[in-house]
């Protein structure tokens, strides 16, 4: 049974960022700066998860990569944003990769989605069964935030082409 988990005011924010990497990049050299953020990003203070990496997607419109961070909630964002962590991984990380000579340039390059609403989830099944296939939780939240990170790159791909 999936049950709807806490409000708009209590319920987990996606802040999602999208990005276009230059194109003389190598893919070990991006990889590295993603992982390098998400391990900087998960250490601020309500931070739920990071997942950093590569979109499935190959028909974005160029935004390739992704970040997705899970906040426990839409107050703990505005903190996140304010964060020093957050503004030298923004810095030195994520600038380093977006193609572009000037900030209106870069900013091209990279796409933000803040998302809130209601989460759902499925209940925990109550038998041994079914608890060895849930067990490993962070292999299953890693898969969905990665999911999440393509999902953003296809949306990002279908606004961008609305412009």
């Amino acid at each position: 049974m999936i049950e709807p988990f806490g409000d708009t005011k209590s319920a987990t924010m996606e802040h999602i960022v999208l990005i276009k990497v230059k194109a003389d990049l190598r893919e070990a050299e991006i990889d590295e700066r993603l992982q390098t953020a998400a391990a900087l990003l998960s250490q601020i203070p309500g931070v739920i998860s990071v997942v950093a990496g590569t979109s499935i997607v190959k028909n974005n419109v160029g935004f390739q990569h992704g970040i997705s961070v899970r906040l426990q909630s839409e107050h703990m964002l505005k903190l996140y944003k304010e964060h020093p962590i957050q503004r030298q991984v923004s810095k030195e990380q994520l600038s380093g990769l977006l193609g572009g000579s000037t900030n209106a340039e870069r900013k091209q390059n990279m796409m933000v989605l803040d998302i809130v609403g209601k989460r759902y989830e499925k209940s925990k099944a109550k038998n041994k069964d079914s608890n060895a296939a849930t067990s490993s939780g962070g292999i299953t939240t890693m898969l969905l935030s990665l999911t999440t990170v393509g999902l953003a790159c296809a949306v990002g791909a279908l606004l961008y082409r609305k412009k």
